[in-house]
């Protein structure tokens, strides 16, 4: 949640990402050889997706 918070995430938007990193983690189908750095990349990616939705391209 901190690492998120530092990057600029609010709190319930910290709170998402971490949960979708958790389920991500769940559903992996290889172990994850250093699961607290997956998380973080994970969540930070998460977080990055919902506070920056890719916007369709008008021609």
């Amino acid at each position: 949640m901190r690492f998120l918070l530092r990057h600029g995430a609010t709190f319930p938007e910290a709170e998402d990402a971490v949960h979708s990193a958790f389920v991500e983690l769940m559903r992996a189908r290889r172990p994850v050889q250093h699961p607290r750095a997956w998380l973080r990349t994970a969540a930070l990616r998460a977080f990055l997706r919902q506070a920056f939705p890719s916007s369709p391209k008008t021609i």
